[in-house]
C-alpha cells in the first residue's frame, strides 16, 4: 500500500541556516552564525512484554550519528507488571575467524528501565555512561564502523501482556561534519 502523503527522500544530514561562521565584529545581522543540524527520528516495531533477549526493534542508526535520545511509548499496559523492565542495545564486536563479527547486544546502552503495570509514558531512557550512545572503542557500540541495528532485551517477569514503542532520535553523520556545522572547538 502507498503512502497517501507526499514524501521527499535524500541523503542526510540536514543542515539547516545560510552562514557558517560569524564574520563581523560587532556581529551584524546576515553574517552571524545560523546553522543548525535537523534532527532525524525512527520508530522500531512493536516491542511486547515476553520479547526477551537481544530483540530486533528494526531501527538502524547510520554511520557517524550521535544519539540524542530514546523514548518509550506505552501502546497497551504492561499487565500485572511490577518488575518488568528493558535495555537498549547494539552489538558486541568480535573477532572471532579473523575478521569482524557484530553480535547482537540487546543491552550496554542504558540501564535498566523499569516499567509497571500503571506506566504510561513517554518513559526515557538515560546512558549507561557517559558517552555511550556514541564509542568508537568497539567493545559495546561502534558507529564508526558502518550502520548499526538497535536491539532491546525485555525482562517480563511478572507481566503478562503489554506492548510499546521504542522512539530514537539522532542527528545524522554528526562525527563526520566537521567544526563549522557542529560549533565544537577547532
Amino acid at each position: 500500500m502507498s503512502s497517501i502523503f507526499k514524501t521527499t527522500s535524500f541523503r542526510g544530514p540536514l543542515i539547516l541556516g545560510a552562514t557558517t561562521q560569524t564574520t563581523t565584529n560587532p556581529p551584524v545581522s546576515g553574517k552571524i552564525r545560523n546553522v543548525g543540524i535537523g534532527v532525524a527520528c525512527q520508530v522500531s516495531k512493536q516491542i511486547s512484554y515476553d520479547s526477551g533477549s537481544d530483540f530486533d526493534t528494526g531501527m538502524v542508526l547510520p554511520q557517524y550519528s550521535q544519539i540524542l535520545s530514546f523514548n518509550l511509548l506505552i501502546e497497551q499496559s504492561w499487565t500485572n507488571s511490577s518488575t518488568s523492565s528493558m535495555t537498549i542495545g547494539g552489538f558486541t564486536q568480535s573477532t572471532a575467524q579473523g575478521k569482524p563479527l557484530f553480535i547482537p547486544n540487546g543491552a550496554g546502552l542504558s540501564p535498566a528501565l523499569a516499567i509497571s503495570a500503571t506506566e504510561m509514558g513517554p518513559l526515557y531512557f538515560k546512558q549507561i555512561a557517559p558517552d555511550s550512545w556514541f564509542s568508537i572503542s568497539g567493545n559495546t557500540f561502534n558507529v564508526g564502523n558502518g550502520d548499526s541495528k538497535i536491539y532491546v532485551t525485555v525482562a517480563a517477569n511478572s507481566a503478562t501482556a503489554g506492548t510499546a514503542l521504542l522512539y530514537m532520535s539522532y542527528i545524522q553523520s554528526y562525527w563526520d561534519l566537521g567544526p563549522s556545522i557542529t560549533n565544537a572547538s577547532s
